[in-house]
């Protein structure tokens, strides 16, 4: 049952869990470097702070914001809304096409599958909507300790344009480049807090670093030279 399965882990302490679960079954009994773009990014956070006996170092690729933010805030309510079409549009068996067109820029069928997977999967949408009510506990887990692990923070450095039915949803061209610098600022923080921590910001927008070849290429070189570090 999907759903009860939902109900398990929907909860800032069983999205850790499952990771753990997870990491066991895999047989994986070292601690591993965690690296998450976006909402995963906030994620790879929350791990770090529950389950710091598994979690070495922490990479976060313009990440949700750790601490709340009243602009960050009320686009992530955007984002709510357009799960809630998203799943409307899954159940009539296709993906809205200012997402599914991502999936056209990665190599394939990984790229279809993904789309198939994530964005026209009416479970896997449920399952990010569960997450992101409990946003407020996430953030709480990760501001009530520190332990400390090394992290990379990576931010985009470019707006993303929208047009259209997209701007009206999410924000407009003037909004999308406010909320570069709020964003910035936060990762800089979540960042500072650690003795061990790397900012940079890279010129791609928030998509690009992970949907297109030159901002993944972008990313995965600054993974690589964090990693490098750490030997």
């Amino acid at each position: 049952d999907p759903d009860a399965s939902l109900d398990a882990i929907a909860t800032a302490a069983g999205l850790s869990r499952q990771l753990a679960e997870l990491l066991a079954a895999l047989k994986i009994d070292r601690p591993v470097i965690v690296v998450g773009q976006s909402y995963g990014g906030l994620m790879c956070a929350l791990h770090a702070a529950q389950i710091p006996q598994l979690v070495e170092s922490v990479v976060l690729v313009d990440a949700t914001p750790t601490d709340s933010d009243p602009v960050v805030d009320k686009q992530l309510g955007a984002i709510k809304g357009i799960a809630r079409l998203m799943i409307l549009c899954a159940r009539l068996g296709f993906a809205l096409p200012m997402f599914a067109a991502a999936g056209k820029n990665l190599p394939q069928p990984a790229g279809s599958l993904m789309v198939r997977q994530s964005f026209g999967s009416a479970s896997s949408l449920r399952a990010a909507l569960g997450e992101m009510e409990v946003l407020g506990d996430i953030r709480k887990a990760i501001a009530a300790v520190d332990h400390g692990q090394r992290r990379l923070v990576i931010s985009s450095g470019k707006a993303t344009e929208m047009k259209g039915l997209a701007a009206r949803l999410m924000a407009s061209s003037e909004k999308a480049r406010e909320l570069i610098g709020i964003m910035q600022k936060q990762h800089k923080l979540y960042c500072s807090r650690s003795r061990q921590g790397q900012w940079m910001e890279l010129p791609h927008t928030h998509g690009d670093l992970v949907f297109t070849e030159a901002g993944s290429a972008d990313v995965a070189a600054s993974i690589r030279a964090f990693l490098g570090s750490l030997t």
